[in-house]
């Protein structure tokens, strides 16, 4: 099982890159989204 922020290897094992899987992106711009209409409406009942 692969960890979402651990070292991927590329190129045959040469050289490891980190990163987020598509999966971790996705759910991090989710969130992204609904903190940011949160945060607008409470601003907009103030």
């Amino acid at each position: 099982m692969r960890s979402f922020f651990g070292p991927r290897s590329v190129g045959g094992g040469r050289m490891q890159v980190w990163g987020c899987s598509p999966g971790c992106l996705l759910v991090s711009l989710l969130l992204s989204i609904v903190l940011t209409v949160i945060l607008n409406l409470l601003i907009g009942i103030f």
